[in-house]
């Protein structure tokens, strides 16, 4: 058995109790083609990167579920006739890409937490002059021999 993680995008007009509704099909599709739901996480209503049915947003879903793969072309077509799901895409995964319980709560304290964003404090540096190089001495010769000429215009 394969490790596979299914994303798809739901109609943005579906929400709460729908969408719990959609998500439920969707795992009772995934198990009547074999596969063992393991996770199931819902990351929200986002802006699409292009329209799709012209819908610029849609509630994003992602399932990770284990399979023997053989059935994962009928769970995508079965999933492309239903029009509350925009979009969907089924990819392989290793068994330590499994997103666990301990993942989920270390993610949302990370959003939730207020960034500070107060000023550190300037350490004093010291602001001595570096010293010429051989090139820039020539370029120095130079610029002084012309400050000479112009103070003998005068």
């Amino acid at each position: 058995m394969n490790y596979y993680e299914i994303l798809y995008i739901v109609h943005p007009a579906l929400e709460g109790g729908h969408l719990q509704d959609i998500t439920k099909s969707v795992d009772e599709l995934l198990e009547k083609n074999g596969a063992k739901v393991k996770v199931q996480d819902n990351w929200g209503r986002k802006r699409l990167a292009y329209p799709i049915d012209k819908q610029n947003y849609g509630s994003y879903i992602l399932t990770q579920f284990e399979s023997d793969g053989k059935t994962n072309n009928a769970i995508l077509k079965d999933l492309d006739h239903n029009s509350n799901v925009l979009g969907s895409l089924i990819t392989k995964i290793e068994k330590s890409e499994l997103i666990t319980k301990k993942d989920k709560k270390e993610e949302t304290p990370a959003e939730e937490t207020p960034t500070d964003e107060t000023p550190a404090e300037e350490t004093p540096t010291d602001e001595t002059p570096a010293e010429e190089s051989p090139a820039e001495e020539g370029l120095s010769k130079d610029t002084d021999s012309d400050e000479k000429k112009s103070k003998e215009k005068d």
